[in-house]
C-alpha cells in the first residue's frame, strides 16, 4: 500500500507507466541477477584486446560484449516476461482498472468453474512466452545483422 501512495503522489497510478514500474519490483532482483552472470562469464580479456587494437568504447561494445551478452539478454527478457505475465494483484492496486493487461483480463475466466474455458486460457497463457521470445530472436537477428553491416 505504501508503493501505492507514493506511485500517486508522483502521478503515476492508474496509468500504463505506474504498471510497468511497478513490475519492475519483482523482475529487478531476477535481472540484475542475470546480467551479473553474464558479465562475470564474459570477462575482460576480449574488450581489452579489442581496446589494444584501437576500439572506441561504443565499438567494443557493440562488436565484442553485446554479442557474448545475447544468451543473458534473452534469459533475461524471457524471466521477466514470464514474471511480469503472472502480476494480477500488482497490476491491479496501481491500475486501478484503468490499465487493463493480460492478467486482469484472464482472471475472471480462471475463477470459473467452467475447466474448458480454464484450459483454453492455460494453453495461451503457456504460449505466449514462446511468442515473446520467437519475435524476441527475430529482431535481435534483423539487429545482429544491422550491426554485422556497419
Amino acid at each position: 500500500m505504501g508503493l501505492q501512495f507514493t506511485l500517486i503522489k508522483a502521478g503515476l497510478g492508474d496509468r500504463l507507466t505506474g504498471v510497468l514500474l511497478v513490475h519492475l519490483i519483482p523482475t529487478l532482483p531476477y535481472a540484475i541477477r542475470v546480467m551479473r552472470a553474464g558479465y562475470e562469464r564474459l570477462g575482460t580479456g576480449l574488450e581489452e584486446q579489442a581496446a589494444v587494437l584501437g576500439a572506441t568504447p561504443f565499438i567494443r561494445f557493440l562488436t565484442v560484449s553485446l554479442p557474448l551478452l545475447l544468451p543473458s539478454i534473452r534469459s533475461l527478457m524471457l524471466l521477466t516476461f514470464v514474471i511480469s505475465l503472472g502480476q494480477y494483484a500488482l497490476t491491479a492496486i496501481i491500475g486501478g482498472g484503468a490499465v487493463s493487461t493480460l492478467p486482469l483480463l484472464y482472471y475472471p475466466y480462471f475463477s470459473s468453474s467452467n475447466e474448458s474455458v480454464i484450459a483454453g486460457f492455460s494453453i495461451i497463457f503457456a504460449m505466449l512466452p514462446l511468442l515473446f521470445i520467437g519475435s524476441v530472436e527475430i529482431v535481435l537477428r534483423l539487429v545482429i545483422r544491422t550491426v554485422n553491416r556497419v
